[in-house]
């Protein structure tokens, strides 16, 4: 037992006071800390990279984003404009309709349609258009035609309606939309 102990002893000695094993540890330590170094420094300059690269990309995305809906924002303005300024519109809740349409009335309220079906057709984030006239209770719908107001299948704008007409003649009201036959 004591041979095996002198001879750790020996080896030990020989390992931590030997002049190469200190000399290739000396020199694993100066290659190896500035490669270390280096690779540390290296990562961190490229995570910063990458991420601020991945930043301006997103920010690019959100701009035009940003720039779209501008866009659509502006040609429902416009839209609505155009057809708040429209003459066959203005006769049309301008008109009492309580006795039988005649020709001309029929006429308008074809073009007025044709105008909001056309405007579905074409824009295809407008779901739907809806004008009614609160003087002979009517609504024109792009989509299903015109109706009583008492018989029209969507009542749920009415709701709406009924707060914002006493601060405003007309508005844009985006809502979640159903699908109705028509």
């Amino acid at each position: 037992m004591k041979d095996s102990l002198s001879l750790w002893l020996i080896v030990k000695n020989y390992r931590f006071q030997s002049v190469f094993i200190k000399n290739f540890f000396i020199i694993l330590a100066l290659l190896l800390l500035p490669i270390v170094g280096l690779s540390v420094g290296i990562n961190n300059l490229y995570s910063k990279t990458v991420t601020e690269e991945i930043a301006s990309a997103h920010l690019n995305a959100l701009a035009t984003i940003r720039d779209m809906v501008d866009m659509l924002v502006r040609e429902v303005d416009d839209f609505t404009l155009r057809l708040a300024a429209d003459e066959s519109l203005i006769r049309f809740l301008a008109s009492d309709q309580s006795a039988p349409l005649d020709y001309n009335m029929n006429y308008t309220i074809d073009k007025i349609y044709d105008e909001l079906h056309t405007s579905n057709n074409i824009r295809s984030f407008i779901d739907s258009v809806y004008v009614y006239s609160n003087k002979n209770r009517y609504v024109l719908s792009s989509r299903l035609g015109r109706w009583p107001l008492e018989q029209f299948p969507d009542q749920d704008w009415l709701d709406e309606y009924n707060e914002r007409i006493l601060t405003s003649n007309d508005w844009v009201m985006a809502r979640k939309a159903k699908l109705l036959m028509g």
